[in-house]
């Protein structure tokens, strides 16, 4: 996108964002809403739970369990483990067998299920090359604090947050989706906008995916990065399926994520595994910052911004995988991303590593909270 392009739609939309009714985005209202006599209820928000490292240990290890909703961790929440509450985390795993943890709290969904496998004198080697693994679908939201039209993706965003697909044989659920801000500098300038890397990823989809450079301007919502989501439809529940559609019940690539995150700098590494061949495939390291009370346009002045992006690597050229390294029962050891960014509170980080064919479409996503370790999610 080109600067005078940018005055030009400045110009053209200022009187329009004027009229917009006050909705919002991927960002949540701070202090929530009070229901009102006769409001309706408002419908849970799911729970998201994660292992922090290993879920394939032996007898006596201690696994960390990190439970988030709505974009916050929530310490608060009740963990079972194949239903029967603890109240230890770490819990220590002391007897062999297979393990189901869930997540509990008051006005959210239950959490997904986490296995953990315990085994009692070694951890069986396993062929990769025979491994499935969860498979998750990108979103990246194209947004600006000062655009008041994306106020409206936002919230068509967040009705994904409870919103369920079965149509492919399994259901799917938000915590299947990894949503990303991507913020433009539109009508005027936006703290948040990474301009090196935003521009040209921009670009690139617009010539892609409409054969035009400068055709679309923010919001634009880009899924895997090879479908449009329509603006026109975002309320439908065809378009609210519509990234749903995509997650398949397993992948045959891998993401293991690890990182050391502060607050101006750090790093994150990963690891690839293959069940399958693969050829001229490239890799995307994001950081993103959730909650971050920030004002935004056609909402307020104090909104809660998740998934903002703090850095990343060259926009789709990413880090090529070598074919050689992406052949079925091979990981590949991804080099270190090591970079700088505005200041960040450490524990709303993440590292974020996308997995991209030739043609820039996303086959696999995972994310990882900043300072931990992310093992493979193999799927049984």
């Amino acid at each position: 996108m080109k600067q005078n392009k940018l005055a030009t739609f400045t110009k053209v939309l200022g009187a329009a964002f004027l009229l917009l009714i006050t909705v919002s985005s991927c960002s949540s209202d701070d202090g929530g809403k009070k229901k009102g006599d006769g409001e309706k209820e408002q419908e849970e928000k799911p729970l998201i739970l994660q292992a922090e490292g290993e879920t394939r240990i032996l007898e006596n290890t201690a696994v960390l369990f990190k439970v988030t909703g709505d974009g916050n961790t929530l310490a608060d929440a009740e963990l079972y483990v194949d239903g029967v509450a603890i109240t230890e985390n770490p819990y220590t795993f002391t007897t062999e067998g297979t393990y189901a943890v869930t997540a509990k709290k008051t006005g959210f969904k239950d959490s997904n299920t986490v296995s953990i496998k315990v085994f009692k004198d070694e951890v069986p080697e396993v062929e990769i090359g025979d491994l499935k693994y969860q498979h998750r679908v990108l979103i990246e939201d194209f947004t600006g604090v000062q655009c008041g039209p994306c106020s409206l993706a936002i919230r068509a965003l967040e009705k994904l947050e409870n919103h369920t697909y079965n149509g492919n044989g399994h259901s799917v659920d938000y915590s299947s989706l990894v949503v990303v801000g991507i913020h433009i500098s539109i009508p005027g300038y936006d703290k948040f906008t990474i301009t090196s890397f935003v521009h040209p990823l921009f670009d690139y989809y617009n010539e892609k995916l409409t054969g035009d450079i400068g055709s679309r301007w923010a919001p634009y919502i880009i899924i895997n990065g090879q479908l449009v989501w329509d603006k026109n439809k975002w309320n439908t529940s065809d378009e609210q399926d519509k990234p749903m559609k995509l997650v398949q019940k397993t992948s045959p690539i891998g993401i293991k994520i690890n990182s050391g995150l502060a607050a101006t700098s750090g790093f994150a590494e990963a690891e690839i595994a293959f069940s399958e061949d693969f050829e001229n495939l490239s890799m995307d390291y994001y950081i993103v910052e959730d909650d971050i009370l920030h004002s935004q346009a056609g909402i307020g002045p104090n909104y809660r911004h998740h998934a903002v992006l703090k850095a990343a690597t060259p926009a789709i050229t990413g880090i090529k995988i070598p074919s050689s390294q992406s052949k079925k029962g091979n990981i590949f050891i991804a080099e270190r991303f090591s970079t700088t960014y505005k200041d960040a509170e450490v524990g709303n980080l993440r590292a974020i590593v996308v997995i991209r064919d030739k043609d820039g479409n996303v086959l696999n996503v995972q994310d990882a909270h900043a300072n931990t370790t992310k093992d493979f999610a193999i799927i049984d």
